[in-house]
């Protein structure tokens, strides 16, 4: 997906959600969130459409996020909020053997919802986060002379807390 379209999604995500919102007369408030850390690989050996079994690192690099969501609260009075979100995190994992390349470029798209049992003013802020999406993985390869780029996608889903 290029910067243009994400932020195109981001945009139509961030009007439907203010104006769904709009009606109900409560304080809707939304938030950028910027996330680094690591990803773990459930099964480091792989075989992708090449047929070549590589052995990735089960832990990744360069590891980032951008996630942006919108708290609405679930009753006038009360502290609980829903917040929608969308999330995008990119990330790279190196693997053996090198075959035209040495690093995977793996990008995940995200839409969910979290639950936060607190207000928004409070100084913690306890969730609890579920989110399915899209994710795709670019691998490089030397195939018959020629360096080309493996791309291979699947269904995210994420559970948080």
């Amino acid at each position: 997906m290029k910067a243009r379209s994400m932020f195109r999604a981001v945009a139509l995500f961030s009007l439907l959600t203010i104006a769904g919102s709009y009606g109900t007369a409560y304080a809707v408030e939304s938030s950028v969130i910027l996330k680094t850390g690591g990803i773990f690989l459930d099964n480091p050996s792989q075989i992708l459409e090449d047929g070549v079994v590589r052995n990735f690192e089960s832990s990744s690099h360069r590891t980032y996020g951008l996630a942006y969501e919108v708290r609405i609260p679930v009753r006038r009075d009360g502290p609980h909020h829903i917040a929608p979100f969308v999330e995008y995190v990119r990330y790279y994992h190196n693997f053996n053997p090198r075959t035209g390349g040495d690093e995977a470029d793996a990008s995940v798209y995200l839409l969910g919802a979290k639950y936060y049992f607190t207000a928004p003013d409070s100084p913690f802020h306890p969730f609890f986060g579920i989110a399915a999406g899209y994710g795709r993985t670019y691998v490089p390869t030397n195939r018959f002379g020629r360096e080309e780029r493996i791309f291979d996608s699947s269904s995210a889903f994420q559970l948080s807390a």
